[in-house]
C-alpha cells in the first residue's frame, strides 16, 4: 500500500498510525525531514517544500491532473518558486496519488490565508484519484468547507523558525538555527508563541540541518513560527 503524508512530522504526530503501516510505502511532502519515519516504514520518499506552501504544491498537482480554466490560468513558475517543489517532484506526487489509498493530513496544514484553497484543492484531488483523506489519528478527515480563490502570498519565515508541538518538553536545533537565532548550547530563553510564552533551554543538535528548531511543550499545538523572544 502507498500512503501520502501532508503532515509536518508524521512520526511525532501519529506514531501509532506509522507503526500500523510499517510495511507500506510513504510519499511525504513537508518542510521537515522525518528520519524516524524513514527508519520505521518499508520505504519513504520525501519532497521538501517551503513552510506554509502546501496550497501551492496542491495547486501544482491540480494543474497537472485536473481540467478547467482555473487550473490552466495558474502560473507554473510562481507555484514552483513559492513552494520550491519542481515539476518532476509534482509529477511524482501525482503518480503517488494514482497508487495511494490514504492521504494523511495534519491540522497545521490548514493554517494561513490559503487554508480554504488547500482544503478544496485536496478534496478535488482525492475525489479525482479515489484517495481517502484521513487525519493523523487515522480517522476520516472532513475536507468540506473549502473554496477556490486566488492564492495569496506566503508568510515570511526567513531566519530562525520553530516547529511547535505538544510532545515532550524540548528546544533543540542545529548549527544553522543556532547561528540564525544567536543562541549557544544551554542558553536559557523565553520563546513567544501563539499559545503563550515557553521558558526553555536550547540544546544544540548537530544532526539537525537548516534553520528550523523543535519547540515542545504540553501547552503548544503543531505549527511553524518565526522565533520570537518573549
Amino acid at each position: 500500500m502507498k500512503i501520502i503524508s501532508l503532515a509536518s512530522l508524521l512520526s511525532l504526530q501519529a506514531p501509532h498510525f506509522v507503526a500500523g503501516h510499517a510495511g507500506d510505502e510513504f510519499f511525504v511532502v513537508s518542510p521537515l525531514e522525518d528520519a524516524a519515519l524513514e527508519a520505521s516504514v518499508k520505504n519513504a520518499r520525501f519532497v521538501k517544500c517551503e513552510i506554509g506552501s502546501l496550497p501551492y504544491v496542491l495547486a501544482s498537482a491540480a494543474k497537472v491532473a485536473l481540467e478547467g480554466e482555473f487550473w490552466e490560468d495558474l502560473d507554473e513558475g510562481e507555484l514552483e518558486g513559492e513552494s520550491n517543489v519542481d515539476k518532476e517532484e509534482i509529477e511524482e506526487l501525482c503518480a503517488a496519488f494514482t497508487d495511494a489509498e490514504f492521504c494523511v493530513v495534519g491540522e497545521e496544514a490548514w493554517e494561513g490565508a490559503n487554508a480554504g484553497f488547500a482544503r478544496e484543492t485536496l478534496r478535488l484531488l482525492c475525489e479525482f484519484y479515489g484517495v481517502k483523506a484521513v487525519g493523523v489519528d487515522g480517522e476520516p478527515f472532513d475536507l468540506s468547507g473549502g473554496k477556490l480563490a486566488p492564492l495569496k502570498e506566503l508568510g515570511n519565515f526567513d531566519g530562525a523558525v520553530v516547529f511547535t508541538h505538544p510532545g515532550a518538553s524540548e528546544f533543540r536545533g542545529g548549527a544553522y538555527f543556532a547561528a540564525a537565532a544567536k543562541l549557544a548550547d544551554g542558553a536559557q530563553i523565553a520563546v513567544k508563541t501563539r499559545w503563550g510564552a515557553v521558558n526553555a533551554t536550547f540544546k544544540l543538535d548537530h544532526a539537525l540541518k537548516g534553520t528550523i528548531a523543535f519547540l515542545g511543550d504540553s501547552n503548544l499545538k503543531y505549527g511553524f513560527e518565526p522565533l520570537k523572544r518573549a
